[in-house]
This record gives C-alpha cells, structure tokens and sequence, in this order.
C-alpha cells in the first residue's frame, strides 16, 4: 500500500456536543453583552470560555486516524503519533479503538473511544476501524523488526491556546 487513506475523523458525538457547546456559550455571550449587569469581568471570562470550547470543537472534529504505506497515524486531540508497522503488534476495537505497540504501550484514540452507547450497539465502527486497520497492515515479516513511535504536538495547536486569550482581550476591549 503505498498511498494512505484516512480512516475516520472524530466521533459524531464528540462534534455535536462540542457544536452545541459553542453555540449556546456564542448565545449566551452575545445575549448578555448589553446587560447593566454585566461588568467587564464577565464579558472577559465569557469569551475566554466560548474560545475554550470552540478550540476543543475544533481539536475533536480534527481528529483522524490515517493508514499509510509505512506508518498507522493517529492525529489526537493534542498530539500526532505515527506508528511505523513493525512496532504495531495488536489492533482492537471490541472495547474501543486500542493499538498496543511492541513495546507494550496501550494507544486509544477519542474519535473511536470507549462509550455507553458504543457498548449498546456492539463498539459496531470501533470495530469497523480496527478491521481496516488490520487490513492495512502489511506482512510483518517483510518489514523487519525496526521502528518505533513517535510523538509530535498537532501543529497549530499553540494557536489554539493563544486564540481565547486573545478573544478575551478583544472582549475587554469592546466592552470599555
């Protein structure tokens, strides 16, 4: 496989909890801007809490998991690993998505987690994505035995934690 294909992005249930978070914190925020009782403070910390949760709206529904040629890639909320084949020795999804390296490690993934509904309806797209994944997976004999994981914060993500500070500045501003 020399291409790669993105498996999934976040779960379906993440982003929808992460939209609404966003929209009733934005209608809040903007209904209570004009009221004599809203002071500076609040005006403050009420933007400083809708760019929380639009940034964690957005670190969930970015969230992927990639097959490539030479490599499984997880894009999490705050990091990006890239598993190259030989290191992966397991690949379950009846208890969520689990990967467990070579080295013993246990990776999961939000986007395909463990849940209450998940366990009512048979774990049925962890276990969809795990499949793929093993599909995936080249013969382990042909790779050797070389690679291990890596580990990279998602790029961008500094933006992410700068951008409610800044939102909360402008609200400060606008407020005065």
């Amino acid at each position: 496989m020399g291409g790669s294909e993105v498996l999934g992005r976040g779960g379906l249930g993440i982003n929808l909890l992460g939209l609404a978070c966003v929209i009733m914190s934005l209608a809040f925020t903007v209904l209570t801007a004009g009221s004599p009782a809203n002071n500076l403070g609040t005006a403050v910390g009420d933007a400083l809490i809708f760019g929380v949760i639009a940034a964690y709206g957005y670190l969930t529904s970015t969230t992927s998991v990639e097959v490539r040629g030479d490599a499984l890639v997880l894009v999490r909320l705050l990091s990006v690993t890239s598993l190259p084949w030989p290191s992966v020795l397991r690949v379950s999804g009846e208890n969520g998505l689990e990967i467990t390296t070579k080295g013993g490690q246990t990776l999961t993934h939000i986007g395909y987690g463990s849940s209450i509904l998940g366990a009512l309806t048979g774990n049925r797209r962890s276990i969809r994505v795990a499949g793929r994944i093993k599909q995936a997976m080249p013969d382990q004999l042909s790779l050797g035995t070389t690679g291990r994981a890596t580990r990279r914060p998602r790029p961008g993500l500094s933006l992410l934690v700068v951008a409610p500070l800044a939102l909360s500045a402008l609200a400060a501003v606008i407020h005065q």
